[in-house]
């Protein structure tokens, strides 16, 4: 699931939305929080895509490592839309709310993997008919929310230092589970009941909107902006997990420069990494040579041909490289664009995102009375 690189199923679905999640909100968090009584509106759209995944775990006693093309030609596309508020109502003080809608979609080439019985009596059309999986998914909704506190610890120009404390709560979508469900949740029982099993019936749908866990992150965010442009962003936290996840540490850094009034460039580096070991969800399959067509799966009389099998966690890290422009409209309304990509990582996608994204922000007193008028 989540992203089990080479997976025969679907399962790179889970880690991609919970990026895109952490992109959005990341966008909005910023050591240097508003003033009080002022109040940031924001709205934008992401989309994802990839063909490939990052595996380094061994699996059957084979380690694959490095960025690997999904099996059967997979291909992964997610679009979501997000709205976002960001408040201040007493000094050093803000609090931020987003909330996203999503579309996932993993399209992938029909594999057979059981060959027909010596004894079968029906039409051999029917029985491969009935017996083709199927590993295309699609799903939409509303994804995780994230909720946010923020205290600014520092501010003695040109430095600034804040405290975050955030929520990202899951929405009552579908869980993640293994390709058969949330049983075997072993290797040897999956492999003591194989033929059982590898049924179009028992695959599962792990094309979700995210790891379905509540989330609890505490960092620190530190920034330094300077007279000349130039600004530079610091953040380091502490993911503790639920439902059993491994728990995380995950950092960013970003640099960016002001070019006039109207335009500032940035780049920078986000980064997640699991140091502890999450409870087995399922059990999955990854392809020992995910370039073969689907023919070349489940050869003969042996349906885990070219199938390997990975217990599969909630857990993965990941180092994305992003880059982008501000386009400042007013000094009150911004556009936000930006390129990332996925570079390094464990049970992740090779991910690509595209954003763009605006954000209003303006004294509370002014919005209510601009919506009482509207009136």
């Amino acid at each position: 699931m989540k992203t089990e690189s080479l997976s025969l199923k679907c399962a790179i679905a889970l880690c991609v939305a919970s990026l895109t999640t952490s992109a959005a909100s990341e966008a909005e968090a910023s050591p240097w929080v508003l003033r009080p009584g002022r109040i940031a509106v924001s709205s934008g759209v992401y989309y994802q895509y990839a063909n490939s995944e990052f595996f380094a775990e061994p699996a059957n006693g084979r380690g694959i490592t490095g960025d690997v093309p999904f099996s059967l030609r997979g291909q992964f596309h997610s679009g979501t839309m997000f709205v976002g508020i960001r408040a201040a109502f007493v000094e050093r003080f803000e609090f931020e709310l987003n909330v996203p809608f999503r579309v996932v979609s993993y399209t992938a080439d029909p594999v057979l993997l059981l060959p027909r019985p010596m004894g079968f009596m029906g039409v051999e059309s029917d029985y491969y008919r009935q017996n083709i999986i199927n590993l295309s998914r699609a799903t939409a909704g509303v994804a995780d929310i994230n909720v946010a506190l923020r205290y600014q610890l520092v501010q003695r120009s040109p430095f600034v230092l804040a405290a975050e404390l955030k929520l990202k709560m899951p929405t009552g979508y579908a869980p993640p589970q293994g390709t058969f469900g949330d049983r075997p949740t072993s290797n040897a029982d999956f492999l003591a009941r194989a033929g059982e099993l590898v049924r179009p019936e028992n695959i599962r749908d792990d094309v979700t909107l995210g790891d379905a866990q509540l989330d609890v992150t505490t960092s620190l965010l530190a920034g330094v902006a300077l007279s000349s442009g130039t600004f530079f962003r610091l953040d380091a936290g502490f993911v503790a997990r639920t439902e059993g996840a491994g728990q995380q540490v995950q950092g960013s850094f970003r640099v960016g420069q002001s070019i006039g009034r109207l335009m500032v460039f940035f780049a920078g580096l986000n980064g997640q990494y699991s140091v502890t070991q999450g409870r087995v969800i399922g059990v999955s399959v990854a392809a020992q040579d995910p370039t073969l067509p689907a023919n070349q799966y489940g050869r003969g009389d042996d349906p885990t041909f070219n199938l390997l099998l990975r217990e599969v966690r909630l857990d993965r890290d990941m180092l994305d490289v992003t880059g982008g422009a501000i386009l400042r409209l007013s000094p009150s309304t911004e556009i936000n664009l930006s390129y990332t990509r996925t570079v390094l990582g464990r049970n992740v996608s090779a991910t690509n995102t595209l954003a763009a994204g605006v954000s209003v922000n303006t004294d509370w007193a002014s919005l209510v009375s601009s919506a009482r008028n509207a009136r």
